[in-house]
Order: C-alpha cells, then sequence, then structure tokens
C-alpha cells in the first residue's frame, strides 16, 4: 500500500460526504442500473416552527427511513403516521416495494409495528440497558 494521509473527522463536511456516496453509487452502476442513495423528506411546519418531518434514502427498490421525529407538544395528534404514510406512498410513486428503519425500544418500536413493520433483527444493550430494532415492510404487492 502507498504511503496514504488518513484523517480523522468528527465533523465532515457535505463535500466529502457527497464525494463518499458519488464513489459509492459508481461502483455500485456495474451491478445495478439505477443509482441508489437518493434523498427524501417531508417537513411539517406551523407557521415558521418545525413541527416534524421524515427523511430517508432510496436505495433502488427499497426506502430507508432514516429520521423520524415529531416535536413533543405535537406527539399523539397523528403527524408521525401521516409522515410515515405519504413518505411510503412518495416512495411507491418512485418505484420502492419495501421499506426499512431502525429504532431504540425507548423510541418508536411500538409505533412502527403497528405501521405494519416487522422485525427482522435487534442489537442488545444499544445503548446499555436497550436495544437497537431494525425492521422491514413490504410497501405494495410484491
Amino acid at each position: 500500500m502507498t504511503d496514504l494521509d488518513i484523517q480523522l473527522d468528527l465533523d465532515p463536511d457535505k463535500a466529502s460526504i457527497d464525494r463518499l456516496s458519488a464513489g459509492l453509487n459508481q461502483h455500485s452502476s456495474a451491478f445495478v442500473e439505477q443509482s441508489g442513495f437518493d434523498p427524501i423528506a417531508l417537513f411539517a411546519y406551523e407557521g415558521a416552527e418545525l413541527r416534524g418531518g421524515i427523511y430517508g434514502l432510496i436505495n433502488w427498490n427499497w426506502l430507508s427511513v432514516s429520521l423520524l421525529w415529531v416535536d413533543e407538544g405535537t406527539r399523539g395528534s397523528g403527524l408521525g403516521t401521516e409522515l410515515l404514510e405519504r413518505l411510503e406512498s412518495e416512495a411507491v410513486a418512485r418505484g420502492c416495494v419495501y421499506s426499512h428503519v431502525d429504532t431504540f425500544s425507548f423510541q418508536a418500536e411500538d409505533f412502527y409495528r403497528r405501521h405494519g413493520y416487522e422485525p427482522f433483527a435487534e442489537l442488545a444493550d444499544y445503548p446499555p440497558g436497550h436495544r437497537r430494532i431494525y425492521f422491514r415492510k413490504a410497501l405494495g404487492l410484491v
């Protein structure tokens, strides 16, 4: 191996992350026809205040839900359900037939189960005393 300068970066800039993503997409293009890792998001505002949102990536025929958040005062209003269902619908319109997400045992485990997500893996003590649960769902007729 040549002499490489490997640098730790605890606050990487967007351009560097975009370069990694572009490199991975270029490599993947030899195996699949379309690019993956296309961002998709919905944001819910009350006036200028952000009350919640959902962010994910479309990876070929999969929706990968990365973040779903509803502010404390808006929880229980159905906003989380609306955001998830609308994101799933948008993903289906873009060719997705599956979705996956992970959450922690102290966050939204029951929420995802109620919305048809099935657990397929779990990590114990992540963080200590809790679990990280991985879910998947078929979005339509497969």
